[in-house]
């Protein structure tokens, strides 16, 4: 399997990388890592960041009417 350098910084710095072979979505990682057996976020988003998307979407769902233009 090639690797462009960007990936394999990232697998060295411990990070997992996704790729697909013969159509098959995959992921690489580092065997240390993966032997660890912690948690691994393949996700663009932190869980940070998902839960104040989940906040605000709640916000909005609520109907508080900030979202809702002005009657003039």
């Amino acid at each position: 399997m090639k690797l462009i350098a960007e990936q394999e910084r990232a697998i060295q710095n411990g990070h997992a990388v996704a790729v697909t072979v013969g159509g098959a979505a995959c992921v690489v990682l580092r065997k240390d890592i993966y032997e660890r057996g912690e948690e691994v976020d393949y996700s663009p988003w932190t869980k940070d960041e998902m839960d104040l998307l989940a906040a605000e979407t709640a916000d909005l769902l609520a109907g508080d009417g900030l979202d809702e233009p002005d009657d003039s």
